[in-house]
């Protein structure tokens, strides 16, 4: 679990300066945000530690749309509706499911020597990082809405405690 917070700091820490940088939220909201989230990091599981969830819901001064459009007009970034796709079970199997959480980022397939992962983080550098040395190969980013990665870890989470259900047994 260090590991995973660790991951989870620097994955927040430079996804919120790259919001700033990219004129998405002021200074002032990253402040107030980082607080927000440092209460949240002392009080509630992983699932609920994210700058992204307290800038867009806790104080409500980033908008989701912009920030995905931002994504894909400056960044040329396809966007993925996770939900629409079944994750491929090999790529599943190289995956820590707490990484995911930490990063907001899922691996969701394996192609001809590319991996596609669909990130609500991907203006972090750190995650983009992270993952790229994690999976030690090609990468093609896909941007995503928070929501649907969240839907998505939580079945995942499933899948993975029904699977360690069905191997103790």
């Amino acid at each position: 679990m260090n590991n995973t917070k660790g991951l989870l700091l620097k994955s927040n820490r430079t996804l919120g300066s790259q919001l700033v940088d990219s004129n998405l939220i002021k200074i002032s909201d990253l402040e107030s945000a980082n607080l927000s989230l440092m209460k949240k990091l002392r009080s509630t599981d992983i699932k609920e530690a994210s700058l992204l969830k307290c800038l867009l819901f806790d104080l409500q001064v980033l908008n989701e749309t912009k920030l995905i459009e931002y994504q894909i007009e400056e960044l040329d970034l396809g966007y993925c509706f996770l939900p629409s796709y079944n994750l491929d079970q090999n790529t599943l199997l190289t995956i820590d499911v707490e990484d995911c959480w930490a990063t907001w980022s899922i691996p969701f397939d394996f192609v001809s020597g590319y991996y596609f992962i669909s990130s609500a983080y991907y203006l972090s550098p750190y995650v983009r990082k992270f993952w790229e040395e994690k999976l030690n190969g090609d990468i093609i980013w896909y941007v995503s809405d928070i929501s649907n990665i969240g839907l998505m870890l939580e079945q995942l989470s499933e899948h993975m405690i029904d699977n360690k259900n069905k191997v103790s047994s």
